[in-house]
């Protein structure tokens, strides 16, 4: 079904205020005409009517500034276009902050492209960026590569050596040396085993493994192997390992106790208690409720309840509705017969709109209920709907069609209907 875009006739209004456009803001010519101020402005730049901005005035101290900040950093100090900033300092005469730029002198363009543009920063002490434009502009082709060159004697060292050995020696990064084995499928190299001195050995177990394998020149890995080999025990462990004596404790005291005595954190003794599956005869699992505290269930809010009892609020809330206590001081309004009624015969939109709830919470009870939603159809737009999208509001159009506002907003963006107003 093909729509044809609604546009409103315009010829009275611009009869009566087109003559005000460019004379006044065009706020006001909006507010009189009744439109948008984008439509306004719109219609303004198609006439080529264009206002001179009053530029706000510079103080000595905003002045002052100039030269001493960059452009930029100035232009948000003080709330101005980076232009207008650019322009009173060149008009006050100021070099810009940072010093001047420096002019290439024919010596300078002469070793553009001779080697890598890096390397020609580094010489001529300028940045990568500057090197990279100006061989660029001036259309200098780079004879030598920055990329590094592989000699044979280079390729043979690969997977014979570390690939950090390698990069050392050619003066490389490990990662290029990486790449370039990867490419030429070479295997990393693998040392061989080196076999354990009776010094190393008497090393195990008299510092921490990291210690050790720093001081031995070995891998945390094969230190770990070595010491569980011996069946050397690692004093250093940050993980204390748990006796039989300390295990046979646990369950015989509440846990904080058990925690004291055995110098560990109360975490510690639950997480190996439950691994063990002892349990907590300690521990009160369902605290009798008292009748002066069932009383007050429903008198008091929840939360003033369970700082009194010491209980938690999740206890309180089961307690009251076991017994069918209802809440008084719930934030959530309950819904009257009336208002349930109201879902069999009308939609979502209008009992939102009857009852004062949001849209979600309509929706959210009707599936609660397992109630049908009778205007669950989509209702097919008329045309006097569409003719009226755009002449007023979509809050408004909403309430005067009896549509939701996203639905009123989707079918004018679907339709390219502008807002006049």
């Amino acid at each position: 079904m093909n729509f044809v875009k609604f546009e409103p006739d315009q010829t009275g209004w611009l009869e009566q205020h087109g003559a005000l456009i460019g004379k006044l803001p065009d706020e006001e010519v909006a507010r009189r005409a009744g439109k948008s101020r984008g439509y306004i402005k719109k219609i303004r730049l198609e006439r080529g009517i264009h206002f001179n901005r009053k530029l706000r005035p510079w103080t000595p101290e905003e002045e002052r500034l100039l030269g001493q900040y960059t452009d930029r950093e100035v232009g948000r100090l003080l709330v101005r276009d980076i232009r207008a900033v650019a322009n009173r300092r060149r008009a006050l005469g100021r070099p810009p902050c940072g010093g001047s730029y420096n002019l290439w002198a024919d010596y300078e363009r002469d070793l553009l492209g001779t080697a890598p543009d890096r390397e020609v920063a580094r010489q001529l002490k300028r940045s990568l960026a500057s090197v990279q434009c100006a061989r660029a502009r001036l259309e200098v082709p780079l004879e030598v590569s920055a990329l590094h060159q592989w000699s044979k004697e280079e390729i043979s060292l690969l997977g014979k050596l570390a690939d950090e050995e390698v990069a050392r020696r050619i003066n490389l990064s490990p990662v290029a040396v990486f790449n370039k084995r990867k490419v030429l499928g070479i295997s990393p190299y693998v040392s061989a085993s080196r076999p354990w001195t009776r010094r190393e050995l008497r090393l195990l177990g008299t510092a921490s493994d990291q210690e050790v394998a720093g001081r031995l020149g070995r891998s945390l890995t094969a230190i770990r192997a070595a010491r569980g080999k011996l069946d050397i025990e690692n004093p250093f462990l940050l993980v204390k390992p748990w006796s039989e004596e300390e295990k046979a404790l646990l369950g015989t005291a509440p846990d904080r106790i058990v925690a004291r005595k055995l110098e560990r954190t109360v975490k510690s003794v639950k997480n190996m208690r439950s691994l063990l599956r002892i349990p907590n005869r300690f521990e009160v699992l369902d605290r009798p409720w008292s009748d002066e505290e069932v009383r007050l269930l429903g008198h008091v809010p929840d939360e003033q309840l369970a700082r009194k009892f010491g209980r938690t609020v999740k206890a309180i809330q089961a307690k009251r509705e076991g017994l069918g206590i209802p809440n008084r001081f719930s934030k959530i309004r309950l819904w009257t017969e009336e208002e349930t009624r109201l879902l069999h015969t009308k939609s979502n939109a209008e009992v939102a709109r009857l009852t004062g709830r949001s849209l979600s919470a309509v929706s959210y009870q009707r599936q609660h209920l397992g109630i049908k939603n009778p205007a669950s159809q989509i209702r097919p737009w008329t045309t006097e709907e569409i003719a009226l999208l755009g002449t007023q509001s979509d809050e408004v159009l909403a309430e005067k069609f009896g549509r939701i506002v996203i639905a009123v907003i989707a079918r004018r963006k679907q339709l390219r209907i502008r807002m006049n107003k």
